[in-house]
């Protein structure tokens, strides 16, 4: 959505629906409210930041045409969202 100029989510996390007031925590606690343990949660997204830029990079790897603007808008997102973490 950010690629597209638009910073509102389809659906709220953790009560905020705007892109740069998501934080890690944020998601786990949506997580959580999902009925996921907090330490479960907080694992799961932990695994997922630094799991992420590898699939990016093997993401684009497969598939051509992938924007270079589109990969820059969300490893700048996950390097907010690991620093926030």
């Amino acid at each position: 959505m950010l690629h597209y100029g638009d910073d509102r989510l389809a659906m709220y996390v953790d009560s905020v629906q705007r892109t740069d007031r998501v934080t890690a925590q944020r998601i786990v606690n949506e997580i959580v409210r999902w009925g996921v343990s907090p330490t479960a949660a907080d694992r799961i997204v932990g695994e997922l930041l630094e799991r992420a830029a590898g699939a990016i990079a093997a993401a684009r790897e497969e598939t051509d045409g992938v924007p270079d603007e589109l990969v820059a808008t969300i490893e700048r997102r996950l390097a907010q969202l690991r620093a926030a973490a």
